[in-house]
């Protein structure tokens, strides 16, 4: 009898099939009678013998590191291109056997059994093999972790700016808040500029290395234009030329920060220190007439904060600072120079545009290249080396800085123009044109008429170059109650003891002098006892010769302005 064959050994399961992150399984179902297409529980073990557990499939958007991967059923209604085909179930349920997978970009299309399937997608996709379950949860991403750091005495800072608000000569004005901290004691420096370019940059580093008195050995920064022209891969950064003669003039690193909101948490001391200040010291909106008086107020909250005590530490911040003093580097012998050095071109109205706001010259450099040195709070202006104005740094658009004495030598040839002029206008807001220059000129108009009574205002205007605006205004007072405004006698000097008789026949008395209140006209002054010296350098002497006439005028005078006090 011939031996039965041997029997077949029983088919293994299929394995299942591990399908790419990225794949797209799209079933085009439809019903006759235009129901939607079957839940995708119906749809279990359709592909490659899986099973879903009765829960809905999930599309997994993004995987990167793919241990188990997990195909994605997407419920669609059936095209009109299939309906008009006519695809559908041959056995009538509805659903097709129409498989389309999309894997990346690309789609394809399986019409028969799930072998047929689990080619299609084989050949279209890399199949990852899987262990274990065939749907394994994804964990999430952990937190970034935060570690405490310790900073050793004087081993760095932290600077950085921040936005505020107040109102500056009653405007509204966006200022920038600098701050400078120490990581190890918490003492921090704080100073407000009306912006946050390279100028008021190393202004306030400048001015709190000047109040802690020393300099720390490293400084955190983010990526301050101020401080780097480019921004490399990783830590490196190229900086920009000025300020790495800045960190080379004080001797200290710079450490910079991640670009972005990660970077922040590098140097979160002075980012929570800018928060801290300008809640506890700017609000409300705080109000000021310029810069100076909202930096002193600034000023005062530093002091203040002195006193406080940081959480989680025992002593004070004014306590930590001066243990912590001793370990930073001292200052260099000289100041850096902060200002930024412009070329502009004087105007027809004598003006000099600077960041879109204007400043006055004298009316000689009309048409002339003057050289600008741009600070954070102050302006100076030069004509070949030669100092020819200084102005405050105006804070908003369009405004215009015009001092009075740049505009004299035009007005002596136009007195008619002094009443309505812009700079008389500006003098008059500051009080550098005060009650005194007021009543002078209008006693003089009385007396003279009005051109010559402005000329003798502005001869007297001329005066306060050489003299003190005290000294000058002193000797208005005289002249008004002396009611002299020509040439003879406008100002005479204050005596200061006895007159001391000389052999000569023309100028018998020597007078002691000391500051000066009252001064003859230039074009009437008596002779100087240094020969060569011009009278417009007679403030810088300690005697004069006078007439006996002269100094019997000069008592009057003095008594006269000593009674007007």
């Amino acid at each position: 009898m011939p031996p039965a064959p041997p029997a077949e050994a029983p088919a293994l399961p299929a394995p299942p099939l591990a399908l790419p992150a990225d794949l797209v399984v799209r079933l085009a179902g439809h019903d006759d009678d235009g129901r939607e297409p079957p839940a995708p529980e119906a749809l279990e073990g359709a592909v490659g013998g899986q099973e879903h557990e009765g829960d809905e499939a999930e599309a997994v958007d993004g995987a990167e590191d793919v241990d188990g991967v997990v195909g994605a059923v997407d419920e669609r209604e059936v095209d009109e291109h299939d309906q008009e085909q006519g695809v559908g179930d041959a056995d009538g349920d509805g659903l097709s056997n129409h498989v389309e997978f999309v894997v990346g970009s690309n789609a394809f299309a399986a019409d028969s059994d799930a072998d047929d399937l689990a080619e299609a997608v084989a050949a279209s996709a890399r199949v990852l093999p899987v262990a274990g379950a065939t749907k394994p949860a994804l964990s999430a991403p952990p937190a970034e972790a935060m570690v405490p750091q310790l900073h050793a005495p004087g081993e760095e800072a932290e600077v950085d700016f921040g936005e505020l608000m107040a109102v500056i000569a009653g405007e509204v004005t966006k200022l920038w808040l600098f701050s400078l901290r120490l990581s190890c004691s918490g003492r921090a420096c704080h100073r407000i500029f009306a912006t946050q370019a390279q100028e008021a940059f190393l202004a306030g580093h400048i001015d709190a290395f000047e109040r802690l008195q020393g300099v720390p050995f490293r400084i955190r920064y983010d990526n301050l234009k101020p401080a780097v022209a480019r921004v490399l891969l990783g830590r490196e950064r190229i900086e920009s030329e000025r300020f790495v003669c800045f960190r080379s003039h004080y001797g200290f690193d710079a450490f910079y920060c991640r670009p972005g909101k990660d970077g922040a948490h590098e140097k979160g001391g002075v980012e929570g220190d800018v928060g801290f200040f300008r809640r506890n010291h700017l609000v409300p909106v705080p109000t000021a007439d310029s810069l100076v008086g909202l930096n002193e107020a600034v000023r005062a909250g530093d002091e203040e904060d002195l006193g406080r005590i940081i959480e989680g530490r025992r002593a004070t911040i004014r306590t930590e600072f001066a243990a912590e003093q001793a370990f930073l580097q001292p200052l260099p012998g000289e100041v850096f120079d902060a200002t930024v050095q412009l070329s502009a071109r004087v105007d027809q109205k004598s003006r000099v545009p600077v960041r879109q706001c204007r400043y006055s010259v004298p009316t000689r450099l009309i048409g002339r290249r003057v050289e600008v040195r741009l600070g954070a709070e102050e302006l100076t202006i030069f004509d070949k080396g030669r100092l020819v104005a200084r102005h405050d740094r105006l804070v908003h658009r369009g405004e215009e800085s015009l001092v009075l004495d740049h505009y004299l030598e035009a007005l002596v040839r136009k007195p008619g123009a002094l009443a309505s002029s812009a700079p008389l206008g500006t003098a008059r807001a500051s009080g550098a044109f005060s009650a005194d220059h007021e009543a002078y000129w209008a006693a003089a108009r009385r007396a003279l008429g009005d051109k010559a009574g402005t000329r003798a205002l502005i001869a007297a205007l001329l005066l306060e170059r050489s003299l003190p605006a005290t000294a000058v205004r002193a000797a208005m007072r005289a002249g008004v109650a002396l009611g002299s405004f020509t040439d003879e006698l406008v100002a005479l000097a204050e005596v200061v003891g006895a007159p001391q008789a000389r052999d000569h026949p023309r100028w018998p008395w020597t007078v002691e002098i000391g500051t000066l209140l009252l001064v003859p006209v230039l074009d009437a002054a008596p002779p100087v006892e240094a020969i060569g010296v011009a009278a417009r350098s007679m403030s810088q002497q300690s005697h004069i010769r006078i007439t006996e006439e002269h100094y019997r005028r000069a008592l009057e005078a003095i008594a006269s302005v000593a009674s007007a006090r």
